[in-house]
C-alpha cells in the first residue's frame, strides 16, 4: 500500500505547507534499499517530514525528511484469545485530517491506562471516534 501511504504523507505535508525534500520514487528506492540492507523480515517503515531547523524558534526552516526501518513487534497472543480493554477519553484532535507525531495527549494518559490494565486509549468527541 505504498502509494496510499505516500498520498497521505504528501497530503499531510501540504496541510502544513511543507515541501517534502524527496521524490516519491526516491522514497520508494530508499524503502527498497533499507529492506535489502537491513534484512529485518516483516518490518515497518516510519516516514516523517519536519519543519527542519527554525530560523526563529517558531517558523519552519528547510524541511527535513526522516525514515526509520523498524522490526515488527507482534502483539501479545493473548490479545487475540482474551481480547483487549481500551480506556476511552474525550479529546478534540487538532487537524484530524493530518497524520502527525503529535503524541502529547497519548503520553499524558499512558501511565493511567496502563495502571488500569488497558492496552491503549480510544479517543472520541461527541459520539464520534477519533
Amino acid at each position: 500500500f505504498i502509494e496510499d501511504h505516500l498520498d497521505r504523507l504528501w497530503a499531510s505535508a501540504q496541510a502544513f505547507q511543507l515541501e517534502i525534500p524527496e521524490t516519491r520514487q526516491g522514497i520508494k528506492n530508499i524503502v527498497s534499499t533499507l529492506i535489502e540492507k537491513n534484512q529485518l523480515g516483516i518490518s515497518a517503515m516510519k516516514l516523517m517530514v519536519t519543519g527542519g531547523v527554525s530560523p526563529n524558534g517558531f517558523s519552519p526552516g528547510e524541511p527535513t525528511f526522516l525514515m526509520m526501518h523498524l522490526p515488527f513487534v507482534q502483539p501479545d497472543a493473548r490479545l487475540y484469545t482474551d481480547g483487549a480493554s481500551l480506556m476511552t477519553h474525550a479529546y478534540h484532535r487538532d487537524l484530524p485530517q493530518v497524520k502527525s507525531v503529535a503524541y502529547a495527549q497519548a503520553l499524558a494518559l499512558e501511565k493511567e491506562w496502563k495502571l488500569k490494565g488497558h492496552v491503549d486509549v480510544l479517543y472520541f468527541q461527541n459520539e464520534f471516534i477519533n
